[in-house]
C-alpha cells in the first residue's frame, strides 16, 4: 500500500511496517532563491498501516514543519518515517538543494 503524506502526518491503528520513503519535492539538486518557500512532500510505502511518525531535517536539524525558508547555502534535506515516536531505525530519503 502506498501513501502520499505531508511531513508530520500521524496515522492511527496497528503497528506499521515502513518499507520505504521517497522525497518527491524538492527534487535532488533543486535550486531556490533566498526567501523562497521550500515545501517538502514525500511518498511512503508501508504495510499494516498503523501509527506513522515523520519528521523533516535540514543539515541534521529538525525543522518542525514541512515548509520553510533558508538563507543562501548548500543543504541536505532528510525525511524520516518510523513506526515509533523515538525514530528508532527509521526509513529515510535525502535530497541536496542550493539556496542562492
Amino acid at each position: 500500500m502506498m501513501l502520499l503524506i505531508a511531513i508530520f502526518a500521524i496515522m492511527g491503528g496497528a503497528i506499521a511496517a515502513v518499507e520505504y520513503v521517497k522525497i518527491l519535492k524538492p527534487v535532488d539538486g533543486a535550486e531556490f532563491d533566498a526567501g523562497d518557500l521550500i515545501t517538502v512532500r514525500s511518498l511512503v510505502s508501508a504495510s499494516n498501516v498503523g501509527k506513522l511518525y515523520s519528521r523533516c531535517l535540514v543539515n541534521d536539524e529538525p525543522t518542525g514543519t514541512s515548509q520553510f525558508t533558508l538563507p543562501p547555502g548548500e543543504y541536505t534535506i532528510r525525511v524520516e518515517v518510523a513506526d515509533n515516536i523515538g525514530f528508532n531505525n527509521p526509513k529515510y530519503d535525502t535530497v541536496s538543494i542550493t539556496v542562492n
